[in-house]
Parts: structure tokens; C-alpha cells; sequence
């Protein structure tokens, strides 16, 4: 009993503001008294401060006094008449530049290069499933003539159109955001790796920032107008006059191979099992080029007639060769010629290998869209009817094709079947990435989903 009576005692004491306590440092601390309720040192006990932690009159219950303005005495000035002159004095208003976004990171949906990869299989892990409708398009200011696909890299979209500009136009919207004067020619696809972009024009290869356009260097050694430059390994692999592998950090090359003719297909990696070295391959309009990859000598050269496309997986290539398709193994040796029924074959081919040996390809011969295992043996046929203008490129489950009647078509990987087309006013170039459609035609870039 006494014990509650001494706790109700000190609480009273507590409440009236005669007793403080606290904890600080470590400690216990009792204070009695007045003055140790008083925070702010206004001689008014915090219990009755209005502002307890405030100075202020006890006139105000503890709290500050607000300063105030007294009215003005005079009529506040009046605005000027709007036919005054402003002071020639002032200084003019701007708005201080927007700085763009940072580049977002490479991710496997997107389309580096032509080709997809180093190994030029086409075949993107992607899909445009349902009938693509327009989400935006980008007016490139060009003719139209000459096309090539987009790059699709770090949230934007890369392309060089016929009038010699390079330009980044933003993946989801369409707003440009850095366009660029590149010299001479080019009809092919821009490499965009780690911030840069890598064009190849009949003036040589350039290296450009990718988020704002600044060139950073230029190789002049090598004029290469219609082929598409190779990423791998922080190295340009290029062909044109002659075949240049170039270090992207200095743009000096490696080395350089001189072709007696134009190279006419993209350089692809393989490996000579015969020679038991890396090769670096590539055609001219006659013969087919074994290089080896770290010195730049011929390994081999073989004849080939009239080639339109190369493609490789692991130690097997495939040539499109004067409307046939040539299955070649260590670079040099013929496995099978793929054979159409009747015309020939159109186009390039396009296969699915994900990381794998390449186990069946694609490709369009006298109307028929033709599934063959390796081998050189046709799993299916698909009556299409129509003339190839560009492609295969090959997603998840479907192939994507263009056509002389100005259509861009889907077909089932699994049977052939038509999954949708898309009609446009003019031929196209395009590509498949984040589940979109991405178009140049007509002098724009277009955007479907």
C-alpha cells in the first residue's frame, strides 16, 4: 500500500511538470522542479506550453509571435502598359536541356545485328503471335530504295536509311533520339553492342556512341557497302573489298585478307576440323574463303556459283548457291545439295539452333515454303504461291517472310500453315524482337505489335 501511494505521489509530480525524467547516454536522470518542464526556457512549464519546444510570451500561451507586414500605405505599382518595351535588361527565359535516359541493358530479345548472332541463324527467341496492328512509325526522310533490317538494341531502334543518316529511334514509341551523318554507302544493318553502333558503308566501318550519335572512330580501310558488319569477341568482323577483323576498342585491324573480288555474304565463325583451326568464312560471287581466325592466312578455297547467303552451325555451313542449298562440313566438304522440285531456291534459308548444332533449316523454292532436316531431307512442304522478297527469319513457333506482292507473312514452324499477314504500299526490310514487328519500308520506320 505504501509502494502505490509513493508511485501515485510521483506521478502527480510527474503530470504537474514538477518532476522530469529521463534517459540519456546510458542513464537514469530525476530532475525536481519547475524548470525541468520547461524546454524551451520560456518560464512556462511544458505541460502548459502550447509550443512547448518554442520560445515564446506567456502572452501567446508560450508560443512565438508571428511577424506581420503592416499594409502599405501607398497603392501597390501598377503593370506596365503592354505596349511598353521590356528592359533591355532582362535576360532571356530558356529551359534547361532534358537529359535522355540511359541505355538499357542487351537483353536475348533483342536483334543485335543481322542474322541474330555471330552465327547468322535468323532465328530470334521471340514471337508476333496474333495479326500485327500499328503501333508507331518514324518518317526516316529516305526514298525507300535502298532497305535493310533495323537493329534492335538498349531500348531503341538502329537503322541506316538511304540518306546517308544513321538513326536511334525509341523502341516503344518511336521518338528519335539522335540522328546521325555517316559517310558513303550502305544498304546493310548496323552491329549495336555494349553503347555502340557499328556501321559499314563503301567509306569504311565507323564506330558510333549509341546514346548519342558521336562518332568515335573510323576505319578507312576496307570499302564495304553491301555486306553486314559481325560482332564477337569485342572484335568487327567485316568484308567488302577484303575480309578486316577490327578491335572495337581502337578501330585498328587485327588483320586483313585482301579477296580478289567483292565479298557478297556476311563473314561467319566456324572451326576446321582438317586444319584444326577457328576459321573466319566468307564468298565472294565464285568461291567460298576458309581464313584463319587469329593469323588472317587461307586455309581453303572452294568453288562455289553465284552465293547469296552463309550461314554456320558449329562445323557445318550452309551456302545458298545459284538456287541451290549446300550443306557444307569442316568448311570445305559437301555434305548434301538440297535440291528444289522445280525452279529454284529464292532468298536466303534461316534455321533454329539455340545454342545447339543445327539440326533443320528453312528456306523458299517455286512457290513452296520446304522444313529440312540436315541431310538434305524435306520433313514438309507448304504451298505459299507467292515470290520471296525477304527472309525466313524464324521465332519460337513461327517463320516470318516478305513477298513481292508487298506482304510480310507468319507461318506455323510446326506445319506451315498461315498464322497472318500484313499488307504494306511498298517492299520492306524488317525484324522480330520483344514480340514485335519492326519495319522499314516506304522511307519509314514502323513498329507493330
Amino acid at each position: 500500500l505504501i509502494l502505490i501511494v509513493i508511485v501515485a505521489f510521483l506521478y502527480y509530480q510527474y503530470d504537474s511538470g514538477a518532476l522530469a525524467i529521463s534517459f540519456t547516454g546510458g542513464s537514469l536522470s530525476v530532475s525536481y522542479g519547475a524548470e525541468a518542464k520547461d524546454s524551451d526556457g520560456d518560464t512556462i512549464v511544458d505541460k502548459y506550453d502550447k509550443c512547448p519546444f518554442l520560445f515564446g510570451p506567456v502572452e501567446n500561451d508560450g508560443c512565438p509571435v508571428q511577424a506581420t507586414t503592416p499594409p502599405p500605405t501607398t497603392a501597390p505599382p501598377t503593370a506596365a502598359p503592354s505596349q511598353t518595351a521590356p528592359p533591355t535588361t532582362a535576360s532571356p527565359t530558356t529551359v534547361a536541356p532534358t537529359s535522355p535516359p540511359p541505355l538499357e541493358p542487351i537483353t536475348t530479345e533483342d536483334y543485335i545485328m543481322s542474322g541474330y548472332m555471330f552465327h547468322r541463324t535468323f532465328a530470334v527467341p521471340c514471337d508476333v503471335d496474333a495479326s500485327p496492328s500499328l503501333l508507331w512509325d518514324c518518317d526516316l526522310g529516305g526514298s525507300g530504295s535502298a532497305l535493310s533490317e533495323p537493329a534492335v538494341a538498349h531500348g531503341y531502334v538502329y537503322i541506316y536509311a538511304d540518306t546517308g543518316v544513321l538513326s536511334c529511334v525509341d523502341r516503344d514509341n518511336g521518338v528519335v533520339r539522335w540522328q546521325q551523318p555517316v559517310g558513303g554507302d550502305n544498304y546493310h544493318t548496323p552491329v549495336v553492342f555494349n553503347n555502340r553502333a557499328y556501321v559499314n558503308t563503301s567509306d569504311g566501318v565507323f564506330c558510333l556512341d549509341a546514346s548519342d550519335g558521336t562518332i568515335i572512330w573510323h576505319y578507312g580501310g576496307i570499302s564495304c557497302p553491301t555486306v553486314d558488319p559481325m560482332f564477337f569477341d569485342n572484335k568487327l568482323y567485316c568484308a567488302g573489298d577484303k575480309v578486316a577483323i577490327i578491335d572495337v576498342t581502337s578501330g585498328s585491324p587485327v588483320w586483313t585478307y585482301a579477296l580478289p573480288s567483292h565479298a557478297v555474304t556476311t563473314p561467319v565463325l566456324g572451326y576446321s576440323q582438317s586444319a584444326g583451326e577457328s576459321t573466319v568464312t566468307v564468298c565472294t560471287d565464285t568461291r567460298m574463303y576458309a581464313i584463319n581466325l587469329e593469323t588472317g592466312d587461307l586455309i581453303k578455297s572452294t568453288n562455289v556459283s553465284s552465293p547469296t547467303s552463309i550461314m554456320k552451325s558449329f562445323d557445318l555451313h550452309l551456302v545458298n548457291t545459284g538456287g541451290t542449298i549446300t550443306e557444307y562440313i569442316d568448311d570445305t566438304t559437301v555434305n548434301a545439295v538440297v535440291n528444289p522440285k522445280s525452279g529454284s531456291i529464292t532468298g536466303g534459308a534461316s534455321w533454329a539452333a539455340g545454342g545447339a548444332p543445327m539440326e533443320y533449316y528453312f528456306y523458299l523454292a517455286d512457290g513452296y515454303l520446304y522444313h529440312a532436316s540436315v541431310g538434305a531431307v524435306i520433313d514438309w512442304e507448304s504451298y505459299i504461291g507467292a515470290v520471296l522478297d525477304y527472309g525466313p527469319q524464324v521465332g519460337v513457333d513461327n517463320i516470318y517472310l516478305s513477298f513481292a506482292d508487298n506482304t510480310i507473312r507468319a507461318y506455323t514452324v510446326a506445319s506451315g500453315s498461315e498464322v497472318w499477314r500484313l499488307q504494306l504500299d511498298a517492299d520492306c526490310a524488317f525484324c522480330v524482337a520483344h514480340d514485335r514487328l519492326y519495319v522499314v519500308t516506304d522511307g519509314e520506320l514502323r513498329c507493330y505489335e
